[in-house]
């Protein structure tokens, strides 16, 4: 057997003894470091649906090196149920590492929190950090939408699927099925408009593209929109 499925037979017997010997007290604690390190996506998806649906009476805490499973995992989980903590480390100036605890659940969702973090710059007037948090929150939109809802085009490094290739598909799955996708053709028709006026020139380093910030505002409100659209 492979290293995933030796992985996935020793967390079985794990959880299984945890559910044939509960802790027999009111709150009960699930600690898991780096449980996924082993486990491929196929798997990983599973084991997340088990520990919600088996262990909903134990607080679990999962800490992970893997920024790109961490990435994937805030796709699909319930911001009611989980909140995701970063930690981080940066040297001060006497070169002692220092914590950096980010909160990315301060709004309900993450695409909340990447639009809340948009207007924070936006507000600060550097309106190209708030276009990279734009165009980030569009992408993730898009992609937890299509999660279990929308076919796309198979590519075996997910990371590499073009962003257009999922706004093409939701668009297919409105026409397809208008009376399942709330999406408007205003909102279709203002997000393409604001995508070449803000969120993609503001991603890259131009000096033909002038920054408007009333651009950058109305491109904040389009975004809003579509996440309300596709909730």
């Amino acid at each position: 057997m492979n290293e995933a499925r030796l992985s996935a037979i020793a967390i079985s017997i794990y959880l299984g003894m945890i559910k044939r010997l509960p802790q027999l007290k009111k709150m009960k604690i699930l600690f898991l470091d780096d449980l996924f390190i082993g486990l491929d996506l196929s798997n990983r998806m599973p084991l997340m649906q088990i520990l919600e649906r088996e262990f909903a009476d134990y607080q679990t805490i999962i800490s992970t090196y893997d920024k790109p499973w961490y990435e994937v995992a805030s796709l699909c989980i319930d911001t009611n149920k989980w909140k995701r903590i970063e930690f981080l480390a940066r040297k001060n100036e006497e070169g002692f590492e220092i914590p950096i605890i980010n909160y990315p659940d301060k709004r309900t969702t993450f695409a909340d929190n990447l639009i809340f973090t948009a207007e924070e710059f936006y507000n600060k007037g550097d309106n190209k950090a708030a276009g990279v948090y734009l165009r980030t929150a569009f992408e993730y939109i898009l992609k937890q939408y299509c999660y279990k809802k929308i076919p796309i085009q198979f590519n075996p490094v997910v990371s590499e699927i073009d962003i257009e290739v999922f706004w093409n598909a939701v668009q297919k799955y409105k026409t397809e099925n208008p009376g399942k996708c709330k999406l408007s053709t205003q909102t279709v028709t203002d997000i393409n408009l604001y995508r070449k006026l803000s969120l993609n020139p503001l991603c890259h380093h131009t000096i033909a593209k002038h920054e408007f910030s009333e651009e950058v505002r109305k491109a904040i409100d389009k975004i809003k929109q579509l996440h309300t659209e596709l909730k």
